[in-house]
């Protein structure tokens, strides 16, 4: 008689345990999928926004050129310097031809950076399928400098590995931590069949998120790790 009881009891505290591991096990690899996916998105995005600002001592340069080109060309007219105006007139022309140049490269590392975040946020949507997965994109988060130039120099913006974190929310059910699943001769369906039989099924909905962004370190920018609280 005692055995009769104690059976059951003994097979429903088996069976919560081993959900339990199941359940801990699937949600380490849920989450480790979804950091895998976080991390390439800001790795890719590491590399334009490395690549962008690169160009910054050449925006730079040009800038300071033009700038003293165009003082001189006011103290020639100025002098009535006629043919030294015509010379420094050139000279501008072909340094704005320049900036003009370097601009539609800095557009293009931009327009690349946010094209790929695009993609890799797919990607990490397709991998976490099943999950109703919620990606809320970010462009890359930079800012021209000085405003209104052909070709400014780009810099992050403030508070620069907040706003450039990019998170993903996804959900899982108490089946879908159990299913494909398995521990020795057990995986998830028998589990969970066993547990309803036994009156104890389970169910409910997991909600779980992971994020990565860009940090700096020195002059140089990686992808990392995100925590909201950070």
């Amino acid at each position: 008689m005692a055995l009769m009881i104690f059976l059951p009891v003994a097979l429903i505290v088996l069976a919560c345990l081993a959900a339990m591991a199941m359940i801990v096990k699937g949600d380490s690899r849920s989450r480790s999928l979804c950091e895998r996916h976080a991390m390439i998105l800001q790795n890719d995005l590491t590399q334009h926004l490395e690549s962008l600002l690169q160009l910054n001592p050449r925006a730079r340069s040009l800038r300071r050129k033009l700038n003293r080109l165009k003082t001189q060309y006011a103290a020639a007219i100025s002098a009535g310097q006629e043919a030294i105006a015509i010379a420094l007139q050139n000279q501008i022309r072909n340094v704005s031809a320049e900036q003009l140049a370097l601009n539609a490269e800095q557009r293009a590392i931009i327009m690349a950076a946010n094209s790929h975040i695009e993609s890799d946020a797919d990607q990490w949507r397709y991998a976490l399928r099943g999950m109703s997965p919620l990606i809320a994109q970010r462009n890359l988060q930079v800012v021209a400098t000085p405003r209104g130039q052909i070709a400014p120099e780009y810099e992050p913006v403030a508070n620069f590995s907040n706003k450039q974190a990019i998170r993903a929310q996804y959900q899982m059910t108490m089946a879908q931590l159990l299913d494909g699943t398995t521990s020795g001769h057990l995986n998830g369906n028998i589990i969970s069949s066993l547990l309803a039989v036994t009156g104890n099924p389970i169910s409910g909905i997991v909600k779980e998120s992971c994020a990565a962004t860009v940090a700096q370190r020195g002059s140089h920018f990686y992808a990392r790790l995100w925590w909201a609280h950070q």
